[in-house]
């Protein structure tokens, strides 16, 4: 994959879609689903792409309106995860995370793990996406 290309091909279409209902149990529907069909050994970069869709899906049940869906693509370098909620309501932005609540963290975490990440809002509503690199690091046998 070249600089500035997306594991996402337009024409292309999701390798996994999840819809999900708002409902609390919905982030971890959606994370076994992935994990349940793309059975790889739980790389560090698997376990990001595991807290990326629970984050992104977690916020959807939260601010968003129902019924949500979950588009995956996936290939040997990266996952591109995209939520789709049709509430125009509540674009995410980063926040500062408060220490006495616990809560704002999702979002930093999701800036920490993901190469990239952003929102698109359209008339039907708003997909959040991230994409992660899965390729574990090149490792230089030592001569």
């Amino acid at each position: 994959m070249n600089a500035g290309e997306s594991v996402r091909d337009e024409r292309r279409p999701p390798d996994l879609c999840v819809e999900f209902e708002r409902h609390r149990l919905a982030p971890r529907y959606v994370r076994y689903r992935i994990l349940d069909e793309f059975p790889r050994a739980l790389s560090l970069e698997w376990q990001s792409v595991a807290i990326v869709v629970t984050e992104l899906v977690a916020n959807a049940v939260q601010h968003g309106g129902a019924p949500g869906r979950m588009n995956f693509w996936v290939d040997d370098q990266q996952a591109r995860i995209e939520v789709f909620d049709c509430s125009l309501e509540g674009v995410p932005v980063v926040h500062h995370p408060s220490a006495r609540t616990g809560w704002k963290f999702g979002l930093n975490l999701i800036s920490q793990l993901a190469t990239a990440w952003g929102v698109d809002v359209t008339s039907d509503g708003k997909t959040v996406w991230a994409e992660v690199d899965i390729a574990p690091p090149v490792t230089r046998a030592d001569p």
